[in-house]
């Protein structure tokens, strides 16, 4: 359970933008039975829901093919 002032400071969070988005899916996640590298990345709706519901989340993501 995240403290009070956690939860306060998240309130006052406008804007989030996180860029190489492909690294969240991939770093935040079990994989051929390893642990995640970044656990903290499967987190990322546990964080988007303690915002505020006007901040905005933004992700990029620039892949070459």
């Amino acid at each position: 359970m995240r403290s009070e002032q956690d939860r306060t400071f998240a309130k006052t969070i406008q804007r989030v933008h996180i860029d190489e988005a492909h690294n969240i899916h991939t770093s935040g996640l079990l994989h051929h039975g390893e642990d995640a590298f970044r656990p903290v990345y499967g987190q990322l709706a546990e964080f988007r829901a303690s915002l505020r519901q006007s901040s905005c989340l933004s992700t990029g993501d620039k892949r070459c093919s």
